[in-house]
């Protein structure tokens, strides 16, 4: 176990393929860094990742905390929000009593000696680079404490211009939903006391930029609805490949012969006469080494559920966007046969 005040305030997680490095003063702990591994680190460090003061602002950035403090000038959310009976206490400040760390760990021990409020703080990096915290607050007055609210703040780049969230309904499940993030506020509420797939409780930042080889393939997309037909072909163009198209199975068999390149076959599962699963027999025969992905509004459990499919085939729900569609093509298409 090591103490911030060792090495001037701060402390350094790490476990040599990540680095997550805290600051503090005596007050609140800031996360200054969140990322590749950082080697052997001191008070410079704070130099090169200290944020700059916006245009219109107070002269000295306000310190945002893990959690933010409005008694030390965050204008944002705070971080606690909570009042005694006769409103006293409504913006704490928090002092660090005692830390401990190990490489991959840390625990800070706060109080407000005015508010008669405590706080322990955890953390731990895990071997994945992910990091878990996890914030606490003990109410040391003789009055009750009414805490409405309890967040925790962790700063993100400025390449992060996307969020990304997870949601649906039955059978539209884990239906992913990307928004721009620009001077907006995303809230994602659980108030059923559990997480379901109806609204899973997270959110996720990002550059909302797909890095991909160029697309050289050739795919035959068979759908017997001429609108999700046309959408899907143009997003296929889009993306860069080679489109052939066909709106029913005995079509798509006629232009398989004619499109002995064909390396990948998009198809609906519910079409009339021939379905989606016997023209993908019918096709692979054909063409040994045709890669399958199917499609329907139904999610893949009931159709596996009615024997319409098997648990191990690839699939893509409806209504999918161009980034899901982009991303299953390119999971099937680079895989290894």
């Amino acid at each position: 176990m090591t103490d911030a005040a060792d090495n001037g305030g701060l402390v350094h997680l790490t476990d040599g393929h990540c680095s997550l490095l805290l600051s503090s003063d005596g007050g609140m702990p800031q996360l200054v860094h969140w990322g590749a591994p950082l080697g052997d680190v001191d008070e410079r460090v704070l130099g090169a990742v200290e944020r700059p003061v916006p245009r219109g602002g107070l002269d000295v950035d306000p310190p945002l905390g893990l959690v933010a403090e409005a008694s030390v000038g965050w204008f944002g959310t705070p971080g606690v929000e909570g009042h005694r009976a006769d409103g006293g206490d409504f913006a704490p400040q928090f002092r660090v009593d005692s830390t401990e760390s190990t490489p991959t760990s840390a625990r800070f021990e706060l109080t407000d000696a005015s508010a008669s409020l405590g706080m322990s703080i955890a953390l731990t990096l895990h071997p994945s680079g992910v990091a878990t915290f996890a914030v606490s607050v003990v109410n040391n007055g003789a009055s009750a404490y009414a805490l409405e609210a309890l967040r925790v703040s962790l700063p993100l780049p400025s390449q992060a211009a996307e969020l990304l969230t997870v949601g649906g309904r039955w059978t539209n499940e884990f239906l992913q939903t990307r928004t721009p993030w620009n001077a907006n506020c995303l809230t994602i509420e659980n108030r059923r006391g559990h997480t379901s797939h109806e609204r899973v409780g997270a959110v996720f930042a990002g550059t909302g930029e797909t890095i991909a080889r160029p697309a050289t393939e050739t795919i035959l997309v068979v759908e017997d609805d001429m609108h999700v037909r046309v959408s899907t072909t143009d997003a296929l163009r889009e993306l860069g490949y080679t489109v052939v198209h066909a709106g029913s199975a005995e079509e798509a068999l006629h232009k398989l012969g004619e499109n002995p390149g064909i390396a990948l076959l998009f198809t609906d599962i519910v079409m009339p006469v021939m379905n989606g699963r016997k023209l993908a027999e019918v096709a692979v025969k054909r063409i040994p080494g045709l890669k399958v992905i199917f499609t329907t509004g139904f999610t893949k459990n009931a159709v596996v559920h009615n024997g319409i499919l098997d648990h191990d085939v690839h699939f893509l729900a409806k209504p999918f966007t161009i980034e899901q569609l982009a991303a299953k093509l390119r999971d099937v298409l680079d895989a290894k046969a």
